[in-house]
């Protein structure tokens, strides 16, 4: 996590250095945090946490203070402070705390190697001109009738499809939704061909009537593409077999001209990539030869040409040979 270097106005010092007290401390939280909150920490425990997380935008306006405490039960916590100091308020700063406290769980996950979050409860102490004028509650930060849509979004549970439990029964009138999900639960699976092309037909032949041919064969290619040769031969087979007769002889021929094309495509370009490296080592061993033949040692040549030490031994006995026939 990057730190910023700042330096601390009189208003950040103090602050800092009355919430080291830990009366203060403890009767700054009693008093202006949620109830809730003071019923639930011990602030009898206050413990200061030395973590700052400033992003640019707020470096020279904001000074953070965090405290790790105790619940009441003897649980670990967070209480998370941020005083504004510029007298200059700032319509984001909910969304920024929420940046810092995501920020200040990280730390926390970090330093103690743990998948459990703990709980950050933000507090903001103001004193620029005048009351401060936006609200504090984030979800003001949206617009008004999408509010409630991102309440739901940020603090219910996130949707997630589990494609080990995916029904295909349940999404088989769905066409396009059915194609994809099947293709990515048994593409980089080890399902055989014919299962694959099982599942997928009826969906494939929906969308073939709604003439979506260009997302069959993306499917396809998919489906081909971390595949042995085999494989491909035999979803091939398959594919041709059970939708030739709806996709048309037409169709079915401009996949397997495309599928044959892209072999020959990876194959040129596995071949140029062999050739360059075949013409840099021929060059290499050239200047190897060069050097030898200026009589440089050969563990030197070794370390300039990054060739191997027997490859350059082995060039400097057919120097001494040809040398030797010549004379």
């Amino acid at each position: 996590m990057p730190k910023h270097k700042k330096i601390l106005t009189p208003h950040d010092r103090f602050f800092k250095k009355s919430l080291q007290n830990p009366n203060a401390a403890k009767q700054l939280l009693t008093r202006y945090l949620p109830k809730a909150a003071v019923e639930w920490i011990n602030l009898d425990k206050l413990e200061p946490q030395n973590v700052t997380f400033i992003d640019d935008a707020l470096q020279a306006t904001a000074c953070d203070v965090a405290f790790r405490v105790e619940t009441r039960d003897g649980r670990a916590a967070y209480v998370y402070l941020l005083i504004e100091h510029q007298r200059k308020p700032h319509k984001l700063l909910p969304f920024r705390l929420l940046k810092y406290m995501i920020q200040l769980m990280d730390v926390h996950v970090v330093q103690h190697k743990t998948n459990v979050l703990p709980l950050v409860i933000p507090l903001v102490i103001y004193n620029g001109n005048g009351v401060y004028p936006y609200s504090m509650d984030l979800f003001a930060l949206f617009q008004p009738e999408d509010g409630q849509m991102a309440k739901n979004t940020l603090v219910a549970p996130y949707p997630l499809i589990d494609l080990n439990t995916l029904d295909a029964s349940a999404i088989k009138d769905e066409s396009w939704v059915a194609v994809m999900l099947n293709a990515l639960k048994y593409g980089p699976s080890k399902a055989q061909p014919k299962d694959i092309i099982a599942l997928l037909e009826l969906p494939i032949i929906a969308l073939a009537a709604q003439h979506d041919l260009g997302y069959i064969e993306s499917v396809f290619f998919y489906l081909c593409e971390s595949k042995d040769s085999e494989f491909r031969q035999e979803l091939l087979s398959e594919f041709h077999a059970k939708l030739q007769p709806i996709l048309g002889e037409d169709f079915m021929t401009t996949i397997a001209d495309s599928f044959r094309q892209e072999g020959i495509q990876k194959g040129m370009q596995q071949g140029m990539q062999q050739g360059m490296q075949q013409g840099r080592h021929r060059a290499l061993l050239e200047t190897a030869h060069e050097m030898l033949v200026e009589g440089m040692a050969e563990d030197r040549v070794a370390k300039i040409t990054k060739l191997s030490l027997a490859e350059i031994h082995n060039e400097a006995k057919k120097l001494k040979s040809y040398q030797e026939t010549k004379h």
